[in-house]
């Protein structure tokens, strides 16, 4: 991936299909096609091989084109893949990418397999539902911000702030999801989410207080690490009929100006939902 972040008058000049030549210490290892549109490209087996071989060492990884080059850092691309190695099990191992060993592969633990996890679909709507929040305000209210331990809503907890306006559907037949907005920042919002019981005792289950949107049967979060845009977080929580699981979280990294709403998407929860 090459990065761009705002105006560039190198890219900007680049026809919308260009290539590049991949060189490892001043030898050529192919070329690779890159959608302007993208500016994402797949390598060869031969080129990611020619890459991890230089990895060990110092090496000077270019990709130049007819007038201008981009340099991959040698000591940042090894410690990524060190780091992959390490959380794997594999320093030491012959399958090893960076730190290759006597070590068998026998002694990395296998990856552990994704959860499944089966959405259900919110219950139809009731007679007198649409009267749920004005008749149980006031006690909604209270239960509500005793749930707000280590979490932030501070529309919900702050003393002398207005009254929050509270919205509320249908879940099961006797559970309902109430939500309310809880903060507002510079460039970011999150709203909170609880499963509360349809009578009392509610018994409020908080879900977030940092949701974004609040579609059927999934919840999600998407938060600028600034406002600027180049580094995002995000995660998702998805109903199975019982409770809101996290289904998805992920980070596009540091924010290093590299692309508008960052350059990758590095997952730290995987899920299989169905």
């Amino acid at each position: 991936m090459l990065g761009e972040y705002g105006e560039n008058p190198v890219l900007a000049a680049l026809p919308s299909k260009f290539k590049l030549t991949l060189k490892v210490n001043g030898k050529a290892f192919g070329q690779v096609a890159i959608d302007k549109a993208s500016l994402v490209a797949d390598l060869s087996p031969e080129q990611v091989n020619a890459l991890l071989l230089s990895l060990p060492r110092h090496a000077n990884i270019e990709f130049a084109g007819k007038r201008d080059t981009w340099v991959v850092s040698d000591a940042g691309a090894a410690a990524v893949l060190l780091k992959m190695d390490e959380y794997q099990g594999r320093v030491g191992t012959a399958g090893a990418i960076v730190r290759k060993g006597s070590l068998p592969e026998a002694s990395v633990p296998a990856a552990a397999p994704a959860p499944t996890i089966t959405r259900a679909a919110y219950a139809k709507a009731r007679p007198g539902d649409e009267r749920f929040i004005e008749s149980n305000k006031k006690a909604l209210l209270d239960v509500l911000r005793a749930t707000i331990k280590d979490q932030y809503c501070d529309e919900l907890t702050t003393d002398g702030a207005p009254e929050p306006e509270l919205k509320a559907q249908r879940l099961t037949g006797t559970q309902m999801l109430v939500s309310t907005r809880c903060w507002l920042g510079a460039y970011n919002f999150g709203e909170g989410y609880w499963v509360v019981n349809d009578k009392q005792p509610f018994n409020p289950v908080l879900v977030s207080t940092s949701i974004s949107e609040g579609g059927t049967e999934e919840l999600s979060v998407s938060q600028k690490g600034r406002g600027l845009g180049d580094c995002w977080t995000t995660r998702s929580y998805t109903w199975d009929g019982k409770q809101f699981r996290v289904t998805s979280a992920s980070t596009s990294g540091m924010c290093r100006l590299m692309a508008s709403g960052g350059a990758w998407s590095l997952p730290t929860v995987v899920t299989n939902v169905r």
